[in-house]
Protein backbone atom coordinates (compact mmCIF):
# COMPACT_ATOMS: atom_id res chain seq x y z
CA UNK A 1 0.00 0.00 0.00
CA UNK A 2 0.88 3.63 -0.53
CA UNK A 3 1.06 4.53 3.27
CA UNK A 4 3.68 1.61 3.82
CA UNK A 5 5.63 2.93 0.94
CA UNK A 6 5.97 6.49 2.54
CA UNK A 7 6.87 4.97 5.62
CA UNK A 8 9.73 3.17 4.51
CA UNK A 9 10.84 6.37 2.53
CA UNK A 10 10.90 8.25 5.92
CA UNK A 11 12.73 5.67 7.71
CA UNK A 12 15.22 5.53 4.84
CA UNK A 13 15.76 9.22 5.10
CA UNK A 14 16.54 9.42 8.59
CA UNK A 15 19.74 7.22 7.88
CA UNK A 16 20.01 7.67 4.83
CA UNK A 17 23.59 9.49 5.30
CA UNK A 18 24.92 6.48 6.99
CA UNK A 19 23.71 3.75 4.57
CA UNK A 20 25.17 5.75 1.31
CA UNK A 21 28.88 6.18 2.62
CA UNK A 22 31.49 4.41 0.88
CA UNK A 23 32.64 2.87 3.93
CA UNK A 24 29.53 1.94 5.26
CA UNK A 25 29.05 -1.65 6.99
CA UNK A 26 25.02 -1.78 6.07
CA UNK A 27 24.86 -4.95 3.92
CA UNK A 28 22.81 -5.82 1.27
CA UNK A 29 21.13 -8.35 3.39
CA UNK A 30 19.70 -5.51 6.06
CA UNK A 31 18.67 -3.57 2.64
CA UNK A 32 16.76 -6.91 2.21
CA UNK A 33 15.46 -7.29 5.34
CA UNK A 34 14.84 -3.51 6.16
CA UNK A 35 13.21 -1.92 2.65
CA UNK A 36 13.46 -4.81 -0.07
CA UNK A 37 11.32 -7.01 1.63
CA UNK A 38 8.68 -4.70 3.10
CA UNK A 39 8.44 -2.33 -0.43
CA UNK A 40 7.52 -5.55 -2.52
CA UNK A 41 5.64 -6.51 0.37
CA UNK A 42 3.35 -2.85 0.05
CA UNK A 43 3.04 -3.99 -3.89
CA UNK A 44 0.72 -7.05 -2.53
CA UNK A 45 3.79 -9.80 -3.21
CA UNK A 46 3.68 -12.55 0.05
CA UNK A 47 7.36 -11.94 -0.03
CA UNK A 48 7.70 -14.49 3.42
CA UNK A 49 5.56 -16.88 2.15
CA UNK A 50 2.59 -16.73 4.73
CA UNK A 51 0.27 -18.40 2.30
CA UNK A 52 2.38 -21.39 3.42
CA UNK A 53 2.52 -22.82 -0.29
CA UNK A 54 5.51 -25.40 -1.69
CA UNK A 55 8.38 -24.01 -2.95
CA UNK A 56 7.65 -24.53 -6.70
CA UNK A 57 4.06 -22.49 -6.00
CA UNK A 58 5.42 -19.52 -4.17
CA UNK A 59 4.88 -16.41 -5.09
CA UNK A 60 8.43 -14.88 -4.06
CA UNK A 61 11.30 -17.14 -4.13
CA UNK A 62 14.96 -15.26 -2.00
CA UNK A 63 18.22 -16.23 -3.43
CA UNK A 64 17.19 -17.93 -6.49
CA UNK A 65 18.97 -20.28 -8.82
CA UNK A 66 19.34 -18.46 -12.31
CA UNK A 67 19.30 -20.55 -15.22
CA UNK A 68 21.57 -20.93 -17.92
CA UNK A 69 25.52 -19.12 -17.96
CA UNK A 70 24.73 -17.61 -14.54
CA UNK A 71 23.74 -21.19 -12.84
CA UNK A 72 26.69 -20.72 -10.14
CA UNK A 73 25.19 -17.05 -9.41
CA UNK A 74 22.07 -16.07 -7.70
CA UNK A 75 19.09 -13.22 -8.17
CA UNK A 76 18.50 -12.32 -5.11
CA UNK A 77 14.35 -12.23 -5.69
CA UNK A 78 12.31 -14.61 -7.93
CA UNK A 79 8.99 -13.38 -8.45
CA UNK A 80 6.44 -15.79 -10.05
CA UNK A 81 2.84 -16.68 -11.33
CA UNK A 82 2.30 -19.95 -9.97
CA UNK A 83 5.23 -21.86 -10.63
CA UNK A 84 5.96 -19.34 -14.20
CA UNK A 85 8.60 -17.29 -13.32
CA UNK A 86 7.69 -13.09 -14.27
CA UNK A 87 11.13 -11.46 -13.23
CA UNK A 88 14.14 -11.37 -11.31
CA UNK A 89 14.97 -8.56 -8.62
CA UNK A 90 18.91 -7.80 -7.84
CA UNK A 91 19.48 -6.27 -4.54
CA UNK A 92 22.30 -4.20 -3.77
CA UNK A 93 23.16 -2.13 -0.67
CA UNK A 94 22.64 1.46 -0.81
CA UNK A 95 26.20 3.09 -1.08
CA UNK A 96 26.67 0.75 -5.05
CA UNK A 97 26.11 3.21 -7.64
CA UNK A 98 23.06 0.98 -9.35
CA UNK A 99 22.27 4.36 -11.63
CA UNK A 100 25.64 4.54 -13.00
CA UNK A 101 27.06 1.38 -12.54
CA UNK A 102 27.27 -0.88 -16.40
CA UNK A 103 28.58 -3.91 -14.35
CA UNK A 104 25.55 -3.81 -12.00
CA UNK A 105 23.14 -3.47 -15.40
CA UNK A 106 25.09 -6.14 -16.77
CA UNK A 107 24.61 -8.54 -13.99
CA UNK A 108 20.91 -7.62 -13.62
CA UNK A 109 20.06 -8.05 -17.18
CA UNK A 110 22.21 -11.36 -17.85
CA UNK A 111 19.63 -12.83 -15.11
CA UNK A 112 16.54 -11.94 -16.92
CA UNK A 113 18.19 -12.45 -20.57
CA UNK A 114 19.49 -16.22 -19.69
CA UNK A 115 15.65 -17.22 -18.45
CA UNK A 116 14.42 -15.54 -21.14
CA UNK A 117 12.11 -13.30 -19.03
CA UNK A 118 11.17 -9.81 -20.35
CA UNK A 119 12.33 -7.50 -17.53
CA UNK A 120 14.63 -8.00 -14.53
CA UNK A 121 14.75 -5.30 -11.82
CA UNK A 122 18.05 -4.12 -9.87
CA UNK A 123 17.17 -2.13 -6.72
CA UNK A 124 19.12 -0.26 -3.82
CA UNK A 125 16.09 1.00 -2.53
CA UNK A 126 18.11 4.65 -3.51
CA UNK A 127 16.83 4.11 -6.70
CA UNK A 128 14.72 1.02 -8.54
CA UNK A 129 16.01 0.30 -12.12
CA UNK A 130 14.07 -2.20 -14.84
CA UNK A 131 15.61 -3.38 -17.42
CA UNK A 132 14.35 -4.78 -21.05
CA UNK A 133 16.14 -8.43 -20.91
CA UNK A 134 14.79 -9.33 -24.08
CA UNK A 135 17.89 -7.94 -25.79
CA UNK A 136 20.81 -9.73 -24.98
CA UNK A 137 23.07 -8.15 -22.63
CA UNK A 138 26.67 -7.00 -23.31
CA UNK A 139 29.64 -5.62 -21.30
CA UNK A 140 30.84 -2.87 -22.89
CA UNK A 141 26.79 -1.45 -22.60
CA UNK A 142 26.16 1.67 -20.16
CA UNK A 143 24.15 1.45 -17.69
CA UNK A 144 21.34 2.82 -19.20
CA UNK A 145 21.46 0.66 -22.62
CA UNK A 146 17.91 -1.11 -22.36
CA UNK A 147 16.85 0.85 -18.98
CA UNK A 148 13.09 1.30 -19.02
CA UNK A 149 12.57 3.03 -16.00
CA UNK A 150 14.38 4.75 -13.67
CA UNK A 151 12.81 5.95 -9.88
CA UNK A 152 14.63 7.94 -7.26
CA UNK A 153 13.45 6.77 -3.33
CA UNK A 154 11.90 9.81 -3.11
CA UNK A 155 9.76 9.36 -6.27
CA UNK A 156 8.31 5.94 -4.47
CA UNK A 157 5.35 7.26 -2.91
CA UNK A 158 4.12 9.70 -5.61
CA UNK A 159 4.37 7.51 -8.20
CA UNK A 160 3.05 4.49 -6.49
CA UNK A 161 0.61 4.15 -8.93
CA UNK A 162 2.64 3.44 -11.85
CA UNK A 163 4.87 1.21 -9.59
CA UNK A 164 2.28 -0.75 -8.56
CA UNK A 165 1.28 -0.81 -12.86
CA UNK A 166 4.38 -2.20 -13.49
CA UNK A 167 5.74 -4.45 -10.45
CA UNK A 168 2.76 -5.58 -8.46
CA UNK A 169 1.51 -8.58 -7.50
CA UNK A 170 -2.48 -7.74 -9.39
CA UNK A 171 -0.12 -6.41 -12.53
CA UNK A 172 1.44 -9.61 -12.91
CA UNK A 173 -1.57 -11.83 -11.98
CA UNK A 174 -4.42 -9.39 -14.32
CA UNK A 175 -2.19 -10.22 -16.95
CA UNK A 176 -0.63 -6.36 -17.49
CA UNK A 177 2.83 -7.25 -16.77
CA UNK A 178 3.09 -9.03 -19.61
CA UNK A 179 0.91 -6.58 -21.66
CA UNK A 180 2.83 -3.52 -20.53
CA UNK A 181 6.28 -5.24 -21.13
CA UNK A 182 5.50 -7.50 -24.31
CA UNK A 183 5.49 -5.45 -26.63
CA UNK A 184 5.80 -6.00 -30.58
CA UNK A 185 9.31 -3.44 -30.30
CA UNK A 186 10.45 -5.63 -26.77
CA UNK A 187 10.15 -8.73 -27.83
CA UNK A 188 13.40 -10.95 -28.87
CA UNK A 189 13.96 -11.63 -32.96
CA UNK A 190 16.15 -14.36 -30.94
CA UNK A 191 16.37 -16.27 -27.98
CA UNK A 192 19.32 -17.04 -25.73
CA UNK A 193 18.56 -20.37 -26.78
CA UNK A 194 19.28 -19.54 -30.47
CA UNK A 195 22.11 -17.47 -29.76
CA UNK A 196 23.74 -20.20 -27.45
CA UNK A 197 23.17 -22.82 -30.31
CA UNK A 198 24.55 -20.85 -32.94
CA UNK A 199 27.83 -20.04 -30.39
CA UNK A 200 28.30 -23.83 -30.18
CA UNK A 201 28.40 -24.52 -33.60
CA UNK A 202 31.15 -21.82 -33.60
CA UNK A 203 32.79 -24.46 -31.18
CA UNK A 204 32.20 -26.87 -33.13
CA UNK A 205 33.81 -25.71 -36.50
CA UNK A 206 36.85 -24.13 -34.39
CA UNK A 207 37.34 -27.35 -32.86
CA UNK A 208 37.00 -29.25 -36.57
CA UNK A 209 39.59 -26.65 -37.88
CA UNK A 210 41.63 -27.03 -35.30
CA UNK A 211 41.57 -30.94 -35.00
CA UNK A 212 41.98 -31.12 -39.58
CA UNK A 213 45.52 -28.73 -39.09
CA UNK A 214 46.99 -31.51 -37.38
CA UNK A 215 45.49 -34.42 -38.83
CA UNK A 216 44.55 -33.45 -42.83
CA UNK A 217 43.68 -37.26 -43.89
CA UNK A 218 41.16 -37.31 -41.24
CA UNK A 219 37.62 -38.63 -42.84
CA UNK A 220 34.13 -36.78 -42.24
CA UNK A 221 32.59 -39.36 -40.13
CA UNK A 222 35.82 -39.05 -37.26
CA UNK A 223 36.49 -35.38 -37.84
CA UNK A 224 32.27 -35.30 -36.58
CA UNK A 225 32.50 -37.37 -33.31
CA UNK A 226 36.25 -36.10 -32.52
CA UNK A 227 34.75 -32.28 -32.37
Amino acid sequence: MQEDIEGLVRRYEQNRTEYVRSDSVYSESDTRADFIDPFFAALGWDVTNKAGLSRRLREVIRETHAAGPESTKRPDYEFKLGPERKFFVEVKRPSVNVKDSAAVAFQARRYGWSANLLVSVVTNFEFLAIYDTTIEPKQEYVAGHSRLRLFHYSEYAAKYDEISGLLSRDAVYSGQFDSTFATPSQRPSETVDVIFLRQLNRWRLALGQEILAFQPDVDAKTLNELA
